[in-house]
């Protein structure tokens, strides 16, 4: 994603919409600026994601961030419509997830994406934690 854009969606989460949480995924690992949170908790202990915390994921000088998300336990969607939604949709691929999530990418990126580099890349990682039957 491009490092404006994942950027400016975690500044606008911060001051626009102070009930969500937000982390930043890289191919390895995910950011999270409070490793209390619940959402640090429920990615790291029921996902299983490697996750790292820090102080300020806009002070992150990284060129690997390949996703933004949103959380919020109950309603994330309905929180990031008015506002958060309409500011980024032309400029990344959003996609909610339940009612929890709100998933962002870089334009032309979707899961069909993620797993083909995996399948392509034969990556020890997707046969071995995420081994899934996958229907397109």
């Amino acid at each position: 994603m491009d490092e404006d854009i994942w950027k400016g969606m975690c500044r606008m989460v911060r001051d626009e919409l102070p009930a969500c949480d937000y982390f930043a995924a890289t191919p390895d690992f995910c950011f999270a600026e409070d490793g209390g949170s619940p959402v640090f908790h429920l990615l790291r202990d029921s996902y299983g994601f490697e996750m790292r915390e820090v102080d300020d994921i806009t002070r992150l000088d990284r060129n690997d961030i390949i996703k933004f998300t949103v959380f919020h336990p109950d309603k994330c969607e309905e929180l990031c419509t008015p506002v958060f939604i309409p500011a980024w949709n032309k400029k990344a691929h959003l996609a909610a997830a339940g009612k929890e999530w709100v998933d962002c990418n870089a334009k032309g990126v979707s899961k069909w994406t993620a797993l083909s580099y995996l399948i392509e890349t034969d990556s020890t990682c997707f046969r071995t934690k995420y081994a899934v039957s996958v229907t397109i």
